[in-house]
């Protein structure tokens, strides 16, 4: 006799809601549930509740500076936020959940204004601007 692997025994509902909110979170960088409990309520006071949670969870700092492509993981763009490169409106931002608002501008310290710079000109001169994975919410300049 044979023992099966883990994943062809029966899961329960908890076991597969456990593994779906696990898998959420890691796709997020391990967002703190504390935090997310509190993203869910703020967006269930509105009507399009669920449209307004992605809204909430996308224009968080370190995940837009991760879909902008200039860092490489979430984790990394909240290294850069914490070590204070990163400045919305001209002034230091050390809070990776911080929720970008229309029309805010994002700059960058100078000790790592280049790394960027040069990041995405390697995409450019490749002629590989595919990987630059850009939502059309966000406007780049």
């Amino acid at each position: 006799f044979v023992p099966r692997p883990l994943y062809f025994k029966r899961k329960t509902k908890f076991c597969k809601y456990f593994l779906k909110r696990q898998q959420f979170r890691l796709f997020y960088s391990f967002i703190k549930k504390k935090n997310l409990r509190k993203l869910i309520i703020k967006s269930l006071k509105k009507k399009n509740s669920v449209i307004y949670f992605m809204y909430l969870l996308e224009s968080r700092l370190d995940v837009l500076l991760f879909r902008l492509n200039l860092v490489n993981s979430i984790r990394m763009a909240r290294i850069f936020i914490f070590y204070g490169y990163i400045l919305v409106n001209n002034r230091i931002e050390k809070n990776y959940y911080y929720n970008l608002k229309e029309n805010e501008i994002l700059n960058f310290h100078p000790k790592i204004f280049f790394f960027f710079k040069n990041k995405l000109f390697f995409f450019i001169k490749k002629n590989n601007l595919l990987n630059l994975r850009l939502p059309s919410y966000i406007e780049y300049d």
